[in-house]
C-alpha cells in the first residue's frame, strides 16, 4: 500500500476528476448545453443575476478540479518517478506549474470578470455594446492570454516529460499521460496561429481525458508503488 502520509495525495487527484467535470457541466447547462453558445457574449451576459453566481461556482470548481487540486500530485510526481536526469525532471516540476498556475489564474480571472458583467448588463439602461467589448477583453485576457499558448505549451512539456516515465510502470497511465501532451501542443499550435481547427480538438481532448488521467493515476498512487519502477529507480 502506498505510505500513509500520500495517500490523501491520491485521494485528492481523484476527487480533482468530479469537480473538473462538475464546474464544466454546470456551466454549460446554463446555456442549454450548447458549447457554441459560450462564445457568445449576447447569449452569456443575457443569463441574469442569478446564472451569473452559479456561473462563477463552474469558473471555481474548474480552478480547483482542473489546477490547483493537482499541485500536490506534481510534487508527489517528481518524487515518485524519480528521474536520474535532474534537468529533465527540473523542467518536467517548472513546466507543471506553470501549466497548472496560468491555468488557475486564467479561471479565476474569468469567475472573477464574466459574472460581475452579466450582473452590470441586467442593470437598466446599461450600455450593452460597451459591456460585451469587457466580455471579449476578459475572454482573452484569461482563456487566450493565461490559459494560452504558453500555458499549453507548458502542460505539452510537463505531460511529454512525465508520461515518458510513466509508462515504464503502467503502459495505460503512460499512453493517456502522453495523449494530454499532444493535446495540449495542438492546443499551442492552434494558440499561436488562432486556428479553431487545431485549438477546439486539443481542448475537447484535454478537457474530457484529463479528468479521467487524474482519476487512474490517483487509484494508482493508493494502491501502492510498482516494482518495475522502483527497480529501476
Amino acid at each position: 500500500m502506498a505510505a500513509q502520509r500520500y495517500r490523501w495525495v491520491g485521494w485528492l487527484a481523484i476527487a480533482a476528476g468530479p469537480v473538473t467535470l462538475a464546474g464544466l457541466f454546470l456551466g454549460i447547462s446554463l446555456v442549454n448545453w450548447d458549447a457554441e453558445a459560450y462564445r457568445d457574449p449576447a447569449v452569456v451576459l443575457a443569463l441574469g443575476r442569478d446564472d451569473a453566481a452559479v456561473l462563477r461556482v463552474s469558473y471555481l470548481l474548474t480552478a480547483l478540479g482542473s489546477y490547483l487540486m493537482l499541485v500536490p500530485l506534481l510534487i508527489w510526481l517528481r518524487q515518485r518517478l524519480a528521474d536520474p536526469d535532474v534537468v529533465r525532471a527540473g523542467t518536467a516540476t517548472v513546466a507543471g506549474l506553470a501549466y497548472l498556475g496560468l491555468g488557475a489564474a486564467g479561471a479565476c480571472v474569468l469567475a472573477a470578470a464574466i459574472p460581475e458583467l452579466i450582473r452590470q448588463y441586467a442593470e437598466p439602461g446599461s450600455d450593452h455594446a460597451v459591456l460585451q467589448v469587457a466580455w471579449h477583453t476578459a475572454n482573452r485576457i484569461g482563456e487566450d492570454g493565461l490559459q494560452g499558448m504558453v500555458q499549453n505549451l507548458a502542460g505539452a512539456v510537463w505531460w511529454f516529460l512525465i508520461g515518458t516515465r510513466l509508462r515504464v510502470m503502467s503502459r495505460v497511465l503512460g499512453a493517456l499521460t502522453l495523449v494530454l501532451s499532444a493535446a495540449s501542443a495542438v492546443n499551442a499550435v492552434g494558440s499561436v496561429f488562432e486556428a479553431n481547427a487545431l485549438q477546439l480538438p486539443g481542448l475537447t481532448i484535454t478537457v474530457l481525458v484529463a479528468p479521467v488521467w487524474s482519476f487512474l493515476l490517483g487509484l494508482w498512487l493508493l494502491r501502492g508503488p510498482s516494482p518495475d519502477l522502483a527497480a529501476e529507480a
